[in-house]
């Protein structure tokens, strides 16, 4: 860079930039009615290359389709010319009382009119929403569970109630106690900890655990001070299954009983196996565990000796992961068309598979 005091100096003109969509960045994106001063929404848009350059256009206009509020005192549309490539709106509550949206869309003509092209062109306009709020007096309970469906046996779901008005608006400064219970499904579900919990930020929250019941849980949320004081959900508890995918075929003439098995549910961990086969002159030899059945190797190796029809292993200690999981069973024989029953003993109960 430099100064030119005097004299001459070419300069060379580059490609034109061409204008091709608009950037448009705006905030508040939620314009408080209760403050004071009520703060305005400033919207911004820059008109851009492909590429990301800026591009030094005429006109960018600003249109409230839907909605409420004015760029002036009187005006839902604002034409206004671009200073370095930027143009700037700013979004009045004018005599907005009551929660409720602003539609805007954002373009220039200096774009190519088409429905299907980059942002900001008339046809396809960038939309934007301001939210106008009203803060109210606290109305209702939103009640809401993050999972919904939970597994038996002490997997969790939290339990959120959410104070809002009565345009379903966050009242983040409410102050009371939020009272949780269980209405139906005790079986199958407790609440842990305090029950009575206090408000913070205009949400209560507290655990959910279940038990080792299958069933649906309806836990209800209330406060007293609320004129609807009251709201609740329901939680699904799912049973645990454990069961056989397949068996290969392939390696039966020699001994060895491939198959898998799914789980569906948390880490169960196999305590336990018995195994029964229905071939005398056959002794088990050896039990292999793969989890998930992705895995390269088998862990544990269990070597059982030669040992007769029901043979039941201690203190195996495996987890067996959510998916599918592969047994290896060597036989002292060909196992073709023998019948095989595998019990699986877990910390979760017991799971028995034929084939």
């Amino acid at each position: 860079l430099g100064e030119l005091n005097s004299g001459s100096t070419n300069i060379e003109i580059l490609s034109p930039l061409v204008p091709h969509h608009i950037d448009v960045t705006f905030g508040p994106t939620i314009i408080e009615l209760d403050d004071d001063p009520i703060i305005p929404s400033e919207i911004t848009a820059i008109m851009k290359t492909e590429e990301g350059d800026i591009v030094y256009g005429n006109l960018i206009i600003f249109k409230i389709t839907n909605g409420v509020g004015s760029f002036s005192p009187d005006g839902s549309t604002l034409e206004t010319t671009l200073t370095g490539g930027m143009a700037t709106a700013t979004l009045y509550h004018d005599d907005v009382t009551s929660t409720t949206f602003a539609y805007i869309d954002v373009y220039s003509y200096d774009l190519e009119s088409n429905p299907e092209g980059p942002l900001g062109n008339p046809e396809n306009p960038v939309k934007i929403e301001v939210l106008f709020h009203q803060e109210s007096a606290a109305h209702h309970i939103v009640l809401a569970a993050n999972p919904t469906e939970i597994f038996i046996g002490g997997e969790s779901s939290i339990i959120i109630a959410t104070i809002v008005d009565i345009d379903g608006v966050l009242v983040g400064d409410y102050f009371g106690v939020v009272s949780f219970s269980i209405t139906s499904g005790e079986s199958s579900g407790e609440l842990i900890g305090d029950t009575e919990v206090l408000v913070e930020n205009g949400i209560a929250t507290v655990i959910l655990q279940s038990t080792n019941n299958q069933g649906i849980v309806t836990v209800m949320a209330e406060d007293n001070s609320l004129p609807n004081s009251s709201s609740d959900i329901d939680i699904i508890v799912k049973d645990i299954t454990l069961v056989l995918v397949d068996v290969s075929e392939e390696w039966l003439e020699i001994g060895f009983v491939i198959f898998n098995i799914e789980i569906d549910g948390p880490i169960l961990n196999l305590n336990s196996m018995k195994v029964e086969w229905n071939y005398t002159p056959s002794k088990l030899k050896k039990i292999e565990i793969k989890s998930p059945s992705t895995i390269e190797y088998y862990d544990p190796i269990i070597n059982t000796g030669n040992a007769s029809s029901p043979y039941t292993e201690n203190n195996i200690n495996k987890d067996l992961l959510l998916g599918e999981s592969t047994i290896r069973l060597t036989f002292s024989k060909d196992m073709t068309g023998v019948f095989v029953k595998v019990t699986f003993y877990t910390d979760f109960g017991e799971f028995s598979i034929s084939f």
